[in-house]
């Protein structure tokens, strides 16, 4: 009898059952049709499968059940479960279909599929679901995953109405026949909840988090308007202006917050990424373009991928598969797509960012004359108009601030000036405060920070800035990143190890350790070929180093090898049915296991397919993995190996990529590069801690010759009646905590009022909160305390409010929590023993508390 081969998750074959199913029970393996099979007959259901391309009819498993029933979309490599929206029951077509499941069917799932028992029955992203005829329709919409269908299909298809589920917001188009492109609209509302978080750091994070994706998720193909961007950008730089300074280097700022919360900067991201998903991972409805529409290229699906790239100054191959740009030093930079990782393009936006921004810092290329009496810095040239810079010292400051408010503000180049000490102090000319320690005149930061004579103490062992932009932002030049070092020829070292292997394959089992290294972003990859006397290492000149891709670049070369060893070798008996890999990074091998990826998916899939094709030449590659460098000493290779002899591979294959690497690494310029950058660190934190310094004894000095604004008396003064009102707030609370625990101890002393609890619970689901929602709805113009009353009475959430009340005065940041009275804390508890509050749960009470404390 002819073998049964069982195909494993990562699509080897395998003739033992068992080893299937272990496969088959890890994590993360996908499950085929025969699981589906197994399903079926298990659950007694059954399961419907409806094609989300045409690469296998309609189909159906255990169809002897007839009442129940699940259907499921498979869409190529997803199982997404498909529910119905009105009807109880599926329509009879769906109960008809017989057709069996095709053997090969393999994916994964986790979406859901709301599907109306109408007409046309389901609108899924650009597809629309027949269930009368058991088809799928293209109906030509832009692919959004996002989408949901509305009650009325035929209409929802002809406006051309998309929703993100995420963020509720919506792409329109008038028809398919439109040209013009698709604009989004942005959610003043959604602006509106950053300003909630406490600080600069919070806020700057939800901003990314909950701001710039509403504006870019549909960046690749559509364009917001300039000045919805420009509003968006303005008002995140409001959110953090009280705590990095108005005055902040708007360079400075998104270096160190982030340069994901420059909107712009977060679209180009999105429209480059859906550049990369098409080149990687074509889109499913490509399988069924005619032959005459050519290869799939991203500039015809993403739309806005040609704007982008011209305004960058960069541009593609022929193909689309590699992009380029040319640097500073007019050397053609190339990244290839899927064999590189996705953070080198976005590190080439952060230096097309920098510079942008900085060429638009009027303090570093404009000097503003403020009189012959004014005191002034160095008065330095201005930096040529080539010249990066990193700011690595402002992120490492502005890390280690902390509450030092004045080295907070010397990180985003803000403070330290007689302006900023001075500001609406409405003191007269003649005041002594509008003179520096040495006497002149409104002082400037540069002047304080380089020129006083009264801070040189602070000032030593800084060596002086040469230009204004060291003069004023205190940032020293750092250059672009150069290439990678010049690599030999890959094709003859992949002959050498060719070479190698031929005499090895006379054993039953073949070990090879492989391994990646690099340092100063430059990296090699060595091997171990069967003993530790056979080593090989080499190195390429891509522009990502990192020792992620070296390791998976070195098993791609390795099979690779290994299948022309085995081509080469019909004159010789080979004897070899198993090659063991030895690789100490977990990652790669879940990496080439898996099913999934996006920065190196077309090196993957290389290494899958040389893989299958090793097997199909009768040798069967697996991972070992191996803890490096004497690590988890008590670790136990699989049965049947040697744990001392994988160890001394490994460390064999690791020592040659090392050295390998040092000599590539050797006087190279990224190893200059990363001396320079680290130089410019440490002298820009030096220099901003001595800014910090100096405003600190700027300060002192000044409070010597009276109050200004930050430090007199009324300033104190509010402060305390801010901190006395929060207290107040905070009492007030105390005592409404200590009047519902009253009301429950005396609802647990009459036993009656306990038997009825369940029923009161019952009342204010039933009553208080439809009555709440209804007011809200009804009375939009009523105030943010009695708003408030309400939700804290009803149990209602901050979401579901800003959801009811459109512009509700509580998400507008300004809403302080001093001008709540105790008197109206009073009332809200009075209101909650009215209702028994101490009947609802808990949860709804204490994130009120932290959410309006906060």
């Amino acid at each position: 009898m002819a073998k049964v081969l069982w195909e494993l998750p990562d699509t080897t074959k395998s003739s033992d059952f068992a080893e299937y199913l272990t496969a088959i029970g890890r994590e993360g393996s996908w499950g085929s049709s025969l699981e589906i099979r197994a399903l079926a007959r298990l659950y007694d259901a059954r399961i419907v499968i409806f094609p989300r391309q045409f690469h296998f009819n309609v189909a159906a498993v255990h169809t002897q059940q007839k009442r129940r029933v699940v259907v499921l979309l498979h869409n190529g490599s997803h199982f997404d479960l498909v529910k119905p929206v009105k009807d109880k029951e599926w329509p009879k077509e769906i109960l008809e279909v017989s057709a069996e499941l095709p053997p090969t069917m393999r994916g994964g799932g986790s979406l859901l599929w709301k599907l109306p028992s109408h007409g046309v029955d389901c609108c899924l992203g650009s597809y629309c679901l027949d269930g009368r005829s058991g088809t799928l329709l293209l109906c030509g919409c832009l692919r959004c995953a996002g989408r949901e269908a509305s009650g009325d299909v035929e209409q929802d298809l002809e406006d051309r109405v998309w929703q993100c589920k995420f963020c509720s917001q919506g792409i329109s188009v008038e028809a398919a026949r439109s040209a013009g492109v698709a604009r989004i609209a942005r959610d003043k509302q959604a602006q509106q909840h950053p300003q909630h978080c406490p600080s600069a750091y919070g806020r700057s994070r939800a901003a990314e988090s909950l701001v710039v994706p509403a504006m870019a998720w549909a960046a690749p193909y559509a364009a917001p308007e300039a000045k919805d961007i420009d509003a968006v950008k303005a008002e995140i730089l409001f959110l953090c202006s009280h705590q990095v300074g108005k005055e902040a280097a708007r360079a400075i700022f998104f270096e160190v917050a982030g340069w994901f919360l420059e909107p712009q900067f977060a679209i180009d991201v999105a429209t480059l990424s859906a550049m990369w998903r098409v080149v990687v991972r074509p889109p499913e409805w490509s399988d069924i373009l005619p032959l005459s529409a050519g290869p799939l290229s991203p500039l015809t699906v993403v739309p806005r991928l040609t704007p982008t790239l011209e305004s960058l100054g960069w541009w593609t191959s022929a193909d689309c598969r590699v992009l380029c740009r040319r640097d500073r030093l007019g050397i053609e930079r190339h990244v290839h797509i899927g064999f590189e990782s996705f953070r080198t393009i976005v590190q080439w936006l952060r230096y097309a960012y920098r510079a942008r921004y900085v060429a638009k810092t009027g303090r570093v290329w404009q000097h503003k004359d403020r009189g012959p009496d004014a005191a002034c810095g160095l008065l330095c040239p201005t930096p040529s108009r080539a010249a990066d810079y990193e700011f690595g010292g402002h992120k490492l400051v502005f890390q280690e601030a902390g509450a030092d408010r004045n080295l907070t503000l010397a990180a985003f180049g803000a403070g330290c000036t007689n302006w900023f000490f001075n500001c609406k102090g409405n003191f007269e000319s003649g005041h002594a405060r509008h003179r520096c320690l040495c006497g002149q005149l409104h002082p400037s930061r540069p002047h304080l920070v380089w020129s006083c004579t009264h801070t040189a103490s602070l000032r030593q062992g800084i060596a002086l800035p040469t230009d204004r932009a060291a003069e004023r932002l205190f940032a020293r030049q750092v250059p672009q990143q150069p290439p990678a070092p010049v690599a030999l020829d890959l094709d003859g070292f992949l002959e050498e190890l060719t070479e190698e292997l031929l005499p090895l394959l006379t054993h039953s089992k073949l070990f090879v350790a492989t391994d990646g290294s690099s340092k100063q972003d430059v990296g090699a990859i060595g091997y171990a070929l069967h003993t530790t006397g056979i080593t090989l290492a080499v190195g390429d000149c891509l522009e990502d180093q990192s020792p992620f891709r070296m390791e998976l670049k070195a098993v791609h070369l390795l099979l690779r090898a290994m299948c022309d060893a085995v081509r080469q070798s019909s004159t010789q008996s080979v004897n070899c049915h198993q090659l063991w890999i030895v690789i100490d990074c977990e990652a790669v091998i879940r990496a080439v296991q898996g099913c999934q990826g996006f920065d190196y998916l077309l090196l993957l899939e290389q290494v899958r397919h040389s893989r299958r094709v090793l097997g199909e030449l009768g040798i069967k590659a697996d991972f070992v993995w191996t803890p490096s460098h004497g690590k988890k000493p008590l670790w136990a290779p699989p049965a049947g190996l040697d744990g001392a002899h994988l160890r001394a591979l490994n460390e064999a294959a690791d020592a040659a990529a090392g050295r390998c690497m040092e000599r590539r690494r050797h006087l190279s310029a990224r190893a200059q590069w990363h001396r320079e950058r680290q130089q410019a660190v440490e002298w820009e934190v030096q220099a901003l801690r001595t800014v910090a310094k100096v405003a600190s004894a700027y300060q002192g000095y000044l409070k010597t010759l009276g109050h200004g604004p930050r430090d007199d008396l009324f300033s104190v003064v509010t402060a305390l009646a801010v901190v006395v009102l929060r207290a107040q707030f905070l009492v007030g609370f105390v005592f409404y905590y200590f009047l519902v625990f009253f009301n429950v101890v005396l609802a647990s002393t009459r036993p009656a009022l306990n038997t009825d609890m369940s029923a009161k619970s019952t009342c204010f689901e039933a009553v208080v909160r439809p009555a709440a929602l209804e007011l809200l709805q009804s009375a939009k113009w009523i105030s943010p305390k009695v708003q408030t009353t309400v939700c804290f009475i009803s149990g209602i959430s901050l979401h579901e409010l800003s959801g009811i009340v459109n512009g509700s005065k509580l998400w507008n940041g300004r809403f302080k929590l001093s001008g709540w009275s105790l008197d109206f804390v009073v009332f809200v508890a009075q209101q909650v023993l009215y209702y028994d509050f101490a009947t609802t749960p808990s949860t709804v009470v204490l994130p009120w508390l932290r959410r309006l404390w906060l």
